[in-house]
């Protein structure tokens, strides 16, 4: 067999495999419309980060630092000015995060956390990193609060406003930011 005719053969078997990955996929996001009542393009967000939740629950931390009151993890939000007895904590939390974007881009999108009603925040983001659980986070200064922020990208509540566009949150970190993670 040729050259050739070994890349033509690589090149069916990954169309076929691509093709088959398509049609599962567009079944599993047909099962997520019906059970949760969201438009398909949600129901693929839900997908990628399903999928990107099992790749990183393959990685295991030794130690997970506990949660604080002014490191509220569940909501996403964490404040950087804490009271001197969780400073501990918040440092332990903060350095099992791992930098996966810097750079300096203004965004618009709206927060929500436990509690609060939904606000719309513009921050000028400078980091982008990944938790000891998976969980990513947009670090940067928030106009709304002036001050800066982590802003857990589970509880943005709509799409991403970037130089006059707008980018469901998945695709500005792989399209915008370039991002890539298994």
């Amino acid at each position: 067999m040729s050259i050739f005719g070994l890349v033509l053969l690589v090149a069916f078997v990954f169309t076929v495999w691509a093709l088959f990955q398509s049609v599962s996929n567009h079944r599993k996001a047909k099962r997520i419309m019906a059970e949760k009542g969201v438009s398909y393009k949600h129901a693929c967000n839900v997908l990628k980060a399903e999928y990107k939740r099992k790749a990183t629950e393959k990685i295991q931390i030794k130690s997970k630092p506990s949660p604080t009151a002014d490191c509220d993890i569940e909501t996403g939000e964490v404040y950087d000015e804490a009271p001197r007895q969780y400073i501990n904590n918040i440092e332990e939390w903060k350095s099992t995060l791992k930098s996966l974007w810097e750079g300096n881009e203004l965004v618009q999108f709206t927060y929500k956390t436990r509690g609060k009603p939904k606000e719309r925040r513009k921050v000028e983001l400078h980091k982008v990193f990944e938790d000891h659980k998976g969980d990513i986070f947009f670090y940067g200064f928030c106009q709304l609060r002036q001050d800066d922020r982590h802003f857990n990208i589970a509880w943005i509540q709509t799409m991403i406003l970037h130089k006059g566009k707008r980018h469901e949150v998945n695709d500005f970190l792989y399209d915008v930011l370039e991002l890539r993670w298994n």
